[in-house]
């Protein structure tokens, strides 16, 4: 499910096949909690059942029951796992919920756990079609109200199928009502395109604790037929999927006319005109959520910021020339298969902001003026650091290195729109980043383990090779390895840091291997002596 968007929960074959038995696969993943191996520490108690869960949690509800707050957590994590993967034919579970709903709904809000496990019951998409909920209450805290005045309208869009992945529309679906999708035979016969409504796509579903909002608030269909209906609880910008990743696409451009949708705030870079964005910008009756587009990039906000931005022509010329930048380094053409997308959310699945498409942050690139404002922008770490991870090759990103090499792409991108003024750049890491402190704690107790444990300590070997050599030589390997075919790249770690080591030392022209000795980083002995035709190389003390 992770490799294959087109594969869900509810048509992965070992679901079909295990959902007798009571056992579904979500779509999620763990990770080890010992060294190599999975440890249970609990013996499972009777609410790990998500049927005694919930019925567990009825009674709390309806004060027949007292629960600890632990087993509460317990049971969150138990319904949030199981509901993420229920079969829609589901006998047993779903029937429970739908007799409930007036317990469910009677939940006191104030207690705040309470709230979160009945949000994530009531707010799933099956529980919301079998119970037929409409807009869910939620909906109002994020992403928001449509304004009440505003108009209902229909609209045609145009699509380019040879880019593939979402197209904006410019179009928003009100929470709770139901719009339409029209389109040819041909479109609704290719069983190529879905109609998405929703871009906040990060599911909570293993998310502990408070939630901020429901843990799934996009609602995606495949267009089978010529007129396509559906709706999404809580609201969202529309968009038309296109499923392919090639040059060509046999559907060409293609139209299709939306009935029943709000009028959303859309720049296109180049396309929009300054005249035509100032008079969107005195519609107050108009979607909770806007887009700005360029060549590169789709940068997703809500309303309340894009009417702040009189003028976006420059930041998106900023955005495009960014990850223009990124390509640049790692060698690859920058003219992509299609934008990059970035969106932020009140809460996201992991981390402070992650990777993906899209590049999904918090609420406070908004609030403090980060997405859309150039001065901010080309020095923001963390926007420039996951747009890098969306160009790591990971060839060259051995174990330990992958917040590692990512950096190469945040420092290049931050060092060129700063001027090319490295000294500013090393006082940056050397503080802002605590790349200094990160050392000197290393040469306390200097070992590989540790090297792969603190990015900020990886990251002194690549930045002492960029002040000894700069960018050109990055550059030039990296496409090297772009040339390599599958058999002949690099499969190990250790394969992996060897290789590094001899491309990288065969490009500038020394032998980078005690570099890699003095960070205690093992290179294998056979490429020290490959390259013992050149002088050895270690940064000016």
């Amino acid at each position: 499910m992770q490799l294959n968007k087109k594969v869900t929960v509810d048509n992965f074959g070992a679901n079909i096949i295990l959902k007798q038995a009571g056992i579904q696969f979500d779509a999620g993943y763990s990770e080890n909690n010992g060294k190599d191996f999975f440890e249970t520490k609990q013996v499972p108690k009777f609410i790990h059942h998500c049927g005694y869960a919930l019925t567990s949690l009825f009674k709390c509800i309806q004060s027949e029951i007292h629960l600890s707050d632990p087993e509460l957590n317990i049971i969150q994590k138990t319904i949030q796992g199981t509901i993420s993967c229920l079969p829609r034919d589901d006998p047993i579970l779903l029937p429970l919920i739908k007799a409930n709903m007036n317990v469910l709904n009677s939940t006191n809000m104030n207690n705040k756990k309470l709230g979160t496990i009945t949000t994530c019951i009531t707010s799933s998409p099956m529980v919301i079609t079998e119970c037929r909920t409409g807009a869910h209450p939620s909906h109002v805290r994020f992403p928001g109200q449509t304004p009440p005045n505003a108009k209902r309208i229909n609209k045609i869009v145009t699509v380019d199928t040879k880019i593939p992945d979402w197209h904006s529309t410019g179009s928003y679906a009100v929470a709770g009502e139901t719009i339409t999708i029209k389109c040819s035979p041909q479109v609704a016969s290719s069983k190529l395109i879905s109609v998405r409504i929703g871009c906040h796509s990060d599911q909570l579903h293993n998310c502990s604790g408070d939630l901020k909002r429901a843990p799934d608030i996009c609602t995606t269909t495949l267009i089978e037929r010529v007129e396509t209906t559906l709706s999404n609880a809580f609201g969202g910008l529309i968009y038309i999927d296109v499923h392919h990743h090639h040059d060509q696409h046999p559907l060409g451009t293609i139209h299709f006319e939306l009935k029943n949708i709000v009028q959303a705030a859309y720049f296109i870079l180049d396309k929009t005109t300054l005249s035509e964005w100032q008079s969107t910008l005195k519609n107050d009756n108009i979607a909770p959520w806007s887009e700005f587009q360029s060549r590169n990039a789709i940068i997703t906000v809500p309303y309340s910021y894009a009417k702040t931005i009189k003028d976006p022509t420059s930041v998106l010329r900023t955005w495009d020339k960014g990850i223009d930048l990124c390509a640049e380094l790692c060698g690859k053409s920058d003219a992509r298969h299609r934008p990059m997308r970035y969106v932020p959310d009140v809460q996201i699945s992991c981390g402070y902001m992650h990777s993906g498409y899209p590049i999904m942050c918090h609420m406070d690139q908004c609030e403090s003026d980060q997405l859309l404002n150039v001065k901010n922008l080309i020095s923001n770490w963390g926007l420039w650091h996951e747009t890098g991870h969306n160009h790591q090759n990971d060839a060259w990103t051995p174990e330990g290195t992958v917040e590692v090499t990512v950096n190469l792409f945040t420092i290049y991108v931050i060092w060129t729109f700063e001027g090319n003024n490295w000294s500013q750049m090393k006082n940056r890491l050397l503080y802002k980043q605590g790349m200094e402190h990160h050392r000197r704690e290393f040469f306390k107790s200097p070992n590989f383990e540790h090297w792969k444990d603190e990015p900020f300590v990886g990251l002194w070997l690549y930045v002492e090779l960029i002040e000894g050599f700069g960018f050109e030589p990055f550059k030039k390997v990296f496409r090297d390895y772009l040339r390599l075919s599958g058999v002949d790249l690099p499969k190990s770690n250790q394969q992996k840091r060897d290789e590094w080591a001899m491309r990288f030392s065969r490009q500038v022209g020394r032998n980078i291997c005690p570099l890699f000795s003095i960070w205690h980083v093992p290179i294998s002995q056979h490429v020290n002596k490959q390259l013992s035709d050149l002088p050895d190389w270690s940064p000016a003390v």
